[in-house]
């Protein structure tokens, strides 16, 4: 059916030539890649398309890997109302295939007047006109192909598929405004991201070169992006100036460069031409949505907008005091407008991370963070680091693990480069115990921020869940080498050296990490199952009361890594009093029970099922 242009099947029908989705005579809203997705299944009904095809086709000339594919399987699927498998069926390891059944749709084909089609004659001399201009259309089609063939072996290696937008510099060193800089970053990233088949760095990427600036080459080398946008901008009474330039990284080469000159409260106007001119010098193919989406404006309202980014620039800091002021920063704005969509969502996800990090109550900080991604995504519906608050309180807080999925799915929908919703969804593969899933979420998370240092470290805790124990300790002491006082990567490698019986070594990396943090949960924890496995019953008792110190000081983690120990010293009845401590205070990782080879003991024990029913993971 492939040559066929139109297609129907129940309630839709493809019009493959425009590349358009009806429902009982209404246009579907389908993303164009989810499109072009339905066009390949439905081209060969009932027969098997393997996931390499499949994103041959629907992404040529771009390296994307399967988390694109089934995102966009799970929007197709949304579309189509396809819940049960009606019309797309999954081939466990190998693809898809579409198993509705397809008829050709010829009703929108309209025969030719009668008096068009003339005596036997004419049709004759008409058919010798439509073969000769065949022939020349194929002739033409053909050279247009060699020589479309040609220019992009010529110009391959110059093609950007991923850019980079830096914090913009201050004309004059004496008068910066740091969250002006960053901010008009921050929304060029935003605006760009919608763009297709483009990946952007976070801004959480490119904050580092706030304080740290450095060539744009150099930061583009460092980000592992084929271009850079750079820029200068400054206040000049009533005036904003600013000077912006695309540079391809390999050969240093300008694309774009630009000059602008407008009013001050034109800055949205400023922030639409700028990411409207990167488009056009991409030279990327945009939808009517696509070019809607680049002016897109949450607000109407520049002080709220000001707000906001001074909100974004504190949350990038990633701690404890930058979130809390980036709340303080989003509230404000929404005094001025509560329909501030961005805002709300910002508002979630200081909450999300608080909820984990502290210091406000795990409880209250995820329920604000809920109630703020919901009334984002009432103003926005696509929104997606709104639906990943929701996925993160789903995996975090309420353990609603449908929930998470389907909002993560959603996330990543709207921009597959969140690097956030990736991370998130990493999670929850953990919890689902899929441990190689959820790997290729974090090399996909580290791929599109190379420099966040979450990801590199849930790569090493990935790749233990896994039982890959050795790439875990080769990971690690490569983390440790260009860290030396990352105590993630200490105490994570001391994890995969216990699992492969090397306790001396680990012992010493648990040292290390508590010569770092004295009050180290995770380091006496190692240090504790490390003694139960020497058999020194006394010492790692010891551990665990030293543990128990640290719980009163209000140390989140230390129920959970009072069971590893207790499940070391083969007590596992203790173990499953700590592990229900620690569900009972909302212990954000207490899923990993169901993938932590530590807690191995306790699978085969009759109280483990009940346990992963209190979570809602019995039937994972």
């Amino acid at each position: 059916m492939s040559e066929l242009r139109y297609l129907r099947f129940g309630p839709f029908r493809l019009d493959r030539r425009e590349r358009l989705l009806m429902r009982d005579g209404q246009p579907a809203a389908l993303p164009p890649k989810a499109v072009d997705l339905l066009i390949a299944l439905t081209a060969e009904p009932g027969a098997l398309r393997t996931k390499e095809e499949l994103l041959a086709q629907v992404w040529p000339d771009v390296v994307v890997d399967e988390s694109n594919l089934s995102q966009t399987i799970f929007v197709l699927r949304k579309a189509l109302g396809d819940d049960d498998g009606q019309w797309i069926a999954t081939v466990p390891r190998r693809g898809y295939r579409f198993s509705g059944k397809v008829s050709a749709d010829d009703s929108a084909a309209m025969p030719a007047p009668a008096e068009a089609q003339g005596s036997e004659p004419n049709r004759r001399w008409n058919r010798s006109r439509l073969v000769i201009a065949a022939a020349i259309a194929v002739i033409l089609i053909a050279a247009a192909t060699i020589a479309i063939i040609k220019l992009r072996k010529r110009h391959q290696g110059d093609a950007i598929h991923s850019i980079a937008v830096l914090p913009f510099r201050p004309l004059d060193e004496q008068r910066g405004d740091r969250p002006l800089e960053l901010g008009i970053a921050d929304t060029l990233i935003t605006k760009l991201s919608v763009l297709p088949d483009l990946i952007i760095a976070p801004t959480r990427a490119v904050a580092a070169f706030v304080d740290h600036p450095v060539d744009s080459l150099a930061a583009g080398r460092t980000l592992d992006v084929d271009g850079v946008v750079e820029g200068s901008i400054q206040r000049v009474g009533q005036r904003i100036r600013c000077n912006v330039r695309l540079l391809r990284v390999s050969d240093g080469r300008a694309i774009l460069a630009d000059e602008y000159d407008e009013d001050a409260s034109d800055l949205f106007v400023l922030e639409d031409r700028i990411a409207q001119r990167v488009a056009d010098a991409l030279d990327l193919r945009l939808s009517g949505r696509n070019r809607r989406d680049l002016a897109r404006h949450s607000t109407k309202n520049a002080e709220a907008y000001q707000l906001y980014t001074q909100g974004r620039f504190q949350w990038n800091m990633f701690d404890q005091a930058g979130f809390l002021s980036s709340i303080r920063y989003y509230e404000a704005a929404l005094r001025l407008d509560p329909r501030y969509a961005d805002a709300w969502a910002g508002l979630a996800n200081s909450y999300s991370v608080i909820g984990i990090y502290g210091p406000l109550p795990r409880e209250e900080s995820f329920m604000k963070a809920r109630e703020a991604a919901l009334r984002a995504l009432a103003l926005d519906p696509d929104l997606a680091n709104a639906h990943a608050a929701l996925g993160g309180s789903g995996i975090f807080y309420t353990h609603n693990w449908r929930e998470a999925d389907e909002e993560l799915h959603r996330a990543l929908a709207s921009d597959p480069n969140d690097v956030d919703a990736h991370s998130l969804r990493a999670y929850l593969l953990q919890a689902f115990a899929r441990p190689e899933e959820a790997i290729a979420e974090v090399r996909r998370a580290h791929e599109i921020d190379p420099t966040w240092i979450v990801p590199r470290n849930d790569l090493l805790k990935s790749l233990f869940f896994a039982r890959r124990f050795d790439e875990s300790i080769a990971e690690g002491r490569r983390a440790i080498s260009l860290e030396p006082r990352n105590r993630f990567a200490l105490n994570n490698t001391a994890f995969a050296l216990i699992s492969r019986g090397q306790r001396g070594q680990a012992a010493q990396l648990a040292s290390a990490a508590l010569a770092i943090a004295p009050n180290d949960a995770r380091a006496v924890s190692n240090l504790g199952v490390i003694a139960a496995r020497a058999g020194d019953r006394a010492t790692a008792q010891k551990q665990i009361e030293t543990l128990r110190q640290l719980r009163t000081h209000g140390d989140w983690r230390t129920d959970y890594e009072i069971a590893t120990v207790y499940a070391a010293l083969g007590d596992n009845a203790a173990a499953f009093v700590a592990l229900d401590d620690s569900l009972a205070s909302h212990y954000p990782f207490i899923f990993e029970v169901h993938i932590d080879p530590r807690l191995d003991p306790l699978h085969n024990d009759p109280r483990f099922a009940p346990f992963l029913a209190k979570l809602g993971l019995d039937q994972r």
